[in-house]
């Protein structure tokens, strides 16, 4: 009976280690997210124009200041391809950070709507994941190899 309540004891301790760390994720710098992500997905951005600070306060109203981003945005106005990932400071700021974008993919739904099918199709399967304190919003053909990458980068 002693060794059945150690055993207990042993298996509750591990459950509760493993659940404190399933969504840990690994400190990665931005530049090494950014080449994992679009390279490893497979996507090509040569449609695409690198975001800068002035685009991710228009786009998203968030201040680039407060967080560390790669940004890729439709280099015509007939695309909706777009790719944001931003490691915030903390998991709550991530998470705050929800609202934001996904403002942003209501505010393109509203201009596609009416005449852009193919836009809408790639909008209604966007990617918004948060992990940690890392978030990724993708509007591609291929937003789910972009999502794979992602999470395979973050990790630990």
């Amino acid at each position: 009976m002693r060794y059945v309540k150690i055993g207990f004891v042993v298996i509750l301790f591990i459950m509760l280690y493993l659940y404190g760390h399933k969504d840990a994720v690994a400190d990665v710098p931005m530049n090494q997210l950014e080449n994992a992500v679009v390279t490893g997905s497979g996507i090509s951005v040569d449609t695409m124009t690198k975001g800068d600070d002035k685009q991710v306060r228009r786009f998203y109203n968030i201040a680039p200041e407060d967080v560390q981003y790669f940004l890729y945005v439709p280099s015509t106005v007939m695309s909706v391809d777009e790719i944001l990932v931003i490691k915030a400071k903390s998991n709550e700021q991530a998470e705050s950070l929800r609202d934001v974008v996904n403002s942003r993919l209501d505010s393109q739904k509203k201009s596609f709507e009416q005449y852009g099918t193919n836009q809408m199709g790639l909008l209604n399967n966007a990617v918004l994941e948060i992990k940690g304190n890392y978030l990724l919003f993708a509007v591609s053909e291929k937003a789910s190899e972009l999502k794979e990458q992602f999470e395979n980068t973050i990790r630990k």
